[in-house]
């Protein structure tokens, strides 16, 4: 069951998207899920997965401070698979704008860092949503960000979307200080802080809301689909 053991940032996109994006979303995992059901040894191409390679080269030039050599990767990644022709530009110029051109460690020394992974686990053995890929970096002599990338589209993290995802970042990484954390939206190359969105309280009530009605019409649409002989 993908949706039940995606990534966070796959939750929060749906929880946060308009109706038609979310059915379309849900629809199509079931759909996934069934299939992969008849074919066992599938592979996933879909979801993050379609951004990985771009992130990790991202992670390498950040390092090097090395905004020209990424416009050559980017350009490289696009040309040997065309299905990127169309986003990987837009996500690759947020990436570059956040990381490459304004950050203020573009003058600073930083170095690479153990990348921590974690999982959100809700009160059910079937959920359990993947916190993973983090951008790790220390800023020598000053302090750590931990950066975990929202590659979506659409929606644009909102305020609270952003702080509901750093609420349950911080769950999930328990050992990393919060301060410390970002969630990036990349296409829009815009990170939040807890100082941006402060939480209010409510940020694990609202998360359960949304996955509780996710699930539901996830399993709804399993249901649909087996009475149509699927």
């Amino acid at each position: 069951m993908s949706l039940h053991t995606a990534r966070l940032s796959k939750i929060i996109k749906i929880a946060y998207t308009d109706e038609k994006l979310a059915r379309r979303d849900i629809h199509a995992d079931v759909a996934d899920h069934i299939q992969k059901g008849k074919v066992t040894d599938k592979s996933s191409g879909g979801g993050g997965d379609f951004h990985s390679e771009l992130w990790a080269r991202f992670k390498d030039c950040i390092f090097e401070h090395d905004a020209e050599g990424f416009d050559l990767i980017v350009t490289a990644l696009i040309k040997a698979n065309s299905r990127r022709k169309r986003l990987f530009p837009l996500l690759a110029a947020g990436l570059k704008s956040w990381g490459l051109e304004k950050r203020r460690w573009m003058n600073e020394e930083i170095k690479r860092i153990k990348s921590p992974t974690g999982t959100v686990d809700l009160n059910s053995p079937d959920l359990s949503f993947k916190v993973n890929n983090i951008l790790a970096l220390e800023i020598v002599g000053q302090s750590n960000r931990y950066i975990y990338p929202y590659f979506s589209a659409e929606p644009a993290l909102s305020d609270e979307a952003a702080r509901v995802a750093l609420w349950q970042i911080h769950k999930a990484l328990p050992h990393v200080k919060l301060e410390e954390v970002r969630i990036l939206d990349v296409l829009r190359g815009r990170s939040f802080s807890v100082s941006d969105v402060p939480f209010l309280g409510d940020e694990q009530s609202l998360f359960e809301h949304h996955v509780t009605n996710i699930m539901k019409r996830w399993h709804e649409r399993y249901g649909q689909r087996h009475s149509e002989g699927d």
